[in-house]
């Protein structure tokens, strides 16, 4: 062993990831909050806490996605935050729709159908094979999360010409 100056190991990689999904997610809820106050809109509307649901469901799935050595059983406080922001915007946006909750239904499902039998030693043996293609559905649906986010952002901006 010699060490270097600087090195990249994937637990350093996975911090530095994580922290700058997350600035990024910070920066559009922060921007959004901005907007709303630019702009004399109450604080505390349904939308804005909907919002944070969102905002804190893409938070604990972006920590189970980028973070080395973290366990499959922390992805089970993201579900609750998700179906809740969903069946509340479901009204609201054209991107969380009755489509959008049915594939989080099936992917709480899923999970909770692996956990289970992972708890139950039925899938030790395949366990990564069932890891990875959970870990395909999640990063996924981060993405679609994420681009679904931005775009409620963009479709619900405020207008400079319009006083309040």
């Amino acid at each position: 062993g010699s060490m270097t100056l600087f090195s990249i190991v994937p637990y350093s990689l996975g911090i530095i990831l994580f922290l700058l999904v997350n600035a990024v997610l910070f920066y559009f809820f922060a921007k959004h909050i901005w907007q709303q106050r630019s702009h004399k809109v109450r604080a505390f509307t349904t939308d804005t806490i909907l919002l944070f649901f969102l905002y804190l469901a893409l938070v604990n799935l972006s920590f189970n996605l980028t973070l080395t050595g973290t366990h499959e059983r922390y992805l089970y406080h993201f579900y609750p935050f998700i179906l809740v922001a969903c069946l509340g915007l479901k009204d609201r946006s054209t991107y969380f729709n009755r489509v959008m909750l049915a594939v989080l239904l099936i992917g709480a499902l899923m999970y909770g159908a692996f956990l289970y039998a992972y708890l139950t030693l039925l899938v030790r043996t395949y366990s990564v094979v069932v890891l990875r293609a959970l870990g395909a559905f999640h990063l996924f649906l981060f993405g679609y999360l994420i681009y679904s986010m931005r775009m409620h952002f963009k479709s619900n901006a405020f207008d400079d010409s319009v006083t309040l």
